[in-house]
């Protein structure tokens, strides 16, 4: 009995079983080997075994990104048809239109607010001031018989 690496070993098993895929059909390569490397293997056997698990990761998480992306048929705006789409939009424009609207008359109550607040200051009295000039600002209390 003769004594052979691990990495040997590996090696010529590796290339056994790729002469029998290629001998059993040429269009299949094999690309894991059929047998694991024992996790005590060190040297040049164990930096070709790290660098075929950082290859073999690196190729996962190809595949997890290539999952995320989206496919081409499927549609940016959720399940909304053309015709939905279409609807939204209209509606969306008429909410800002009557926005735009409101904002207009609103800016113009504020412009005559203005403007009759200029003309009550210049007049020397607002309709505030009469007000209090008007009432009292003290009133006697009335003595209350019962509840109160």
């Amino acid at each position: 009995m003769t004594a052979v690496s691990p990495g040997l070993a590996r090696q010529a098993y590796e290339q056994a079983q790729q002469l029998a895929a290629e001998a059993h059909d040429p269009t299949e390569t094999v690309t894991e080997p059929a047998v694991q490397p024992q996790p005590g293997d060190t040297g040049e056997d164990g930096a070709r075994e790290r660098a075929e698990r950082e290859r073999r990761l690196a190729e996962s998480q190809r595949q997890r990104e290539m999952a995320a992306v989206p496919p081409w048929k499927s549609r940016p705006y959720g399940k909304r048809s053309d015709a939905g789409l279409v609807r939204a939009i209209g509606v969306a424009q008429e909410a800002g239109t009557l926005a735009e609207h409101s904002a207009r008359r609103t800016a113009e109550e504020a412009r005559l607010l203005e403007e009759r607040l200029a003309q009550e200051k210049a007049a020397g009295q607002t309709r505030g001031q009469a007000v209090a000039a008007s009432e009292p600002v003290f009133k006697p209390s009335v003595r209350c018989r019962g509840p109160c």
